[in-house]
């Protein structure tokens, strides 16, 4: 009794194989042949690389100018899972893409027709293809550039790492610039206004205020003991005196008081004026570059052995199932 062929069990397997060895191999050996030569005619892409670290998000004023005790802000820490992930929106955004298209000029560069209707799809396909961005499993990024030329690849990998910095300054530099504006005027009012009390207080002390509890102290024993001893004109000089100084002297200590706790916020102010100027004005770099990327001396793709060991297994595969689909249906017909 025939044994059906697509039930083969190792030792038939083997069997049929060595039965079929020699279209097999023709065919194996074909395969070979024609994908060392497609692979031949691929063109060659150099791959460079940049390794970086995200720094912690922490601002450059939060970080310097912080007087709290508790503060652990770090502006040397690396990045912890949050800035990685945010550090990867950033390098796909449009900002970063829009960027290398301009400064590569890379619709001449991957040979696109800029009148294209497609122009942009095609674009950003060969993009995709050969620019990635991975997070390793240390927490760095990964910044990988394929090229047909090992110094564009290089060059482009590096500049897409520089961009990150600016991209970051530029999204953040705005609502820095228009925190800074708003303190600024703050400050400034409030400079203005103690400027102010401090006139009214010096226009009170022409009038012969100085120290309203004190001096109204003062004027009391000396009325009290112008009265014991009889001395009434000095008792009334020291009386008028004394309307005098209830007039002014409220207003005065009113002011005073007003203008040390006025002082108090100006102080706190300034902290703030000073933390929003150094966020508007400096900047320090969003990244900790380990590695960067140099002209590759060696091929990174195609892979020729791997495209045409790939080649032979697929081919053997295919023939072997094709002999024993010709050779289960010739067995049928007996």
């Amino acid at each position: 009794m025939n044994q059906d062929p697509f039930s083969f069990r190792s030792g038939n397997l083997l069997v049929f194989i060595w039965g079929k060895r020699v279209p097999l191999l023709i065919l194996t050996g074909i395969a070979a042949v024609v994908s060392a030569v497609v692979s031949l005619l691929i063109t060659p892409k150099y791959a460079s690389t940049v390794v970086l670290f995200p720094s912690s998000s922490t601002s450059v004023s939060e970080a310097l100018l912080s007087t709290s005790q508790f503060a652990t802000n770090d502006l040397l820490e690396f990045g912890e899972e949050e800035e990685v992930e945010r550090m990867l929106q950033i390098l796909y955004s449009d900002r970063i893409r829009q960027e290398l298209v301009d400064r590569f000029n890379l619709f001449d560069h991957y040979q696109i027709d800029p009148d294209s209707k497609y122009r942009y799809s095609e674009l950003y396909s060969e993009m995709n293809d050969n620019i990635s961005f991975r997070k390793t499993e240390f927490m760095s990024i990964e910044i990988r550039v394929l090229d047909t030329d090992p110094g564009v690849a290089a060059d482009m990998a590096n500049t897409i790492a520089a961009l990150i910095d600016s991209t970051i300054y530029d999204m953040q530099r705005e609502k820095a610039r228009e925190a800074f504006l708003l303190v600024k005027r703050e400050y400034e009012n409030l400079q203005n206004e103690i400027r102010t009390m401090e006139d009214s207080l010096v226009s009170l002390r022409k009038l012969g205020v100085y120290d309203y509890e004190e001096q109204s102290k003062a004027l009391s024993r000396a009325y009290v003991n112008a009265m014991a001893s009889g001395d009434q004109s000095l008792a009334g000089g020291l009386e008028k005196k004394l309307r005098e100084l209830a007039g002014y002297g409220q207003a005065y200590q009113g002011l005073q008081d007003f203008l040390r706790l006025e002082k108090e916020r100006l102080s706190h102010l300034k902290t703030m004026y000073l933390q929003a100027k150094v966020d508007a004005e400096q900047t320090l770099p969003h990244t900790f570059v380990v590695s960067k990327a140099w002209e590759a001396e060696k091929k990174a793709y195609p892979r020729r052995s791997i495209i045409v060991l790939s080649a032979m297994l697929s081919t053997f595969v295919l023939a072997l199932l094709l002999l024993a689909l010709i050779e289960g249906i010739r067995n049928r017909k007996y």
